[in-house]
């Protein structure tokens, strides 16, 4: 991800510290330029004084030439400082010349800055897109799980149903067995008085061939 060159940041101060130096040297010199004006304007009132006088001295030509004089001097002097002012305007031009200079560096360098923030977003954007892709397949592989623990839930009851089956089949055959266990018991009574069986049949016979002698014997 590219990030902002440390130096860039302090190039744009450099550069607003210098146009506000810059923009306060500007000022200061239109300060002297009004200053300037303003003795312009002075002079200007003294040469219409000048004048005044001169036109209430009209008969007193040596008086007139001196103030003529006096006049062409301070006209030197009001040319003087308009040539002044004129080089104050000068640099007062140059300033403003190199303050936008500064400004369209600085203007250059918050293009670049505005770039790469153009590009941390894009690639802020993308990440978000990467998350949100991800969590949707979070999403699915919960979703996988739910169903997979609800068919191990299902499988439980199905084992929890056949060991159920198994356990009445058990009871049933321990049931069986008790009942064959009884049969065999029956049989065994029964194995137990034939004998007892035989031996009355054994007397029963004998009576009957004693009544049978007995009747012949008669």
């Amino acid at each position: 991800m590219p990030m902002p060159p440390s130096g860039c940041v302090t190039d744009v101060l450099g550069l607003v510290t210098d146009v506000f130096d810059q923009v306060t040297d500007v000022l200061d010199q239109v300060t002297d330029v009004l200053g300037l004006v303003t003795d312009v304007l002075g002079l200007v009132t003294d040469v219409l004084g000048l004048v005044t006088d001169v036109l209430g001295l009209v008969t007193d030509v040596t008086d007139v030439l001196g103030l003529v004089t006096d006049v062409l001097g301070l006209v030197t002097d009001v040319l003087g400082l308009v040539t002044d002012v004129l080089g104050l305007v000068t640099d007062v031009f140059d300033q403003v010349t190199d303050v936008f200079d500064h400004v369209t560096d600085v203007l250059g360098l918050v293009t670049d800055v505005l770039g790469l923030v153009t590009d941390v977003l894009g690639l802020v954007t993308d990440v978000f897109d990467q998350v949100t892709d991800v969590l949707g397949l979070v999403t699915d592989v919960l979703g996988l799980v739910t169903d997979v623990f609800d068919q191990v839930t299902d499988v439980l009851g199905l084992v929890t149903d056949v060991l159920g089956l198994v356990s009445d089949v058990f009871d049933q055959v321990t049931d069986v067995l008790g009942l064959v266990t009884d049969v065999l018991g029956l049989v065994t009574d029964v194995l137990g008085l034939v004998p007892d069986v035989f031996d009355q049949v054994t007397d029963v016979l004998g009576l009957v061939t004693d009544v049978f002698d007995q009747v012949t014997d008669v």
